[in-house]
């Protein structure tokens, strides 16, 4: 595990090649006293959510499953 600081309004990005071209950007939008807001930025056929709902789908049916997924 990485582990990295960084403040308000800073961002890190994830994979890319050669040309850096970024697969994810995170940034950090605000701190506050029990949370952190962080903003995601990945490509449009990247799904993106929390691992409590990934773990709340792969464990339904499959129809629960397209409920969740929206």
């Amino acid at each position: 595990m990485l582990v990295m600081s960084r403040k308000q309004r800073e961002c890190f990005v994830v994979g890319g090649d050669g040309a850096f071209d970024r697969l994810l950007k995170v940034t950090v939008i605000e701190v506050g006293k029990d949370a952190v807001k962080l903003g995601i930025e990945v490509a449009d056929d990247v799904q993106v959510g929390t691992l409590e709902l990934l773990r709340q789908i792969s464990g339904a049916t499959p129809q629960r499953r397209q409920a969740l997924a929206g």
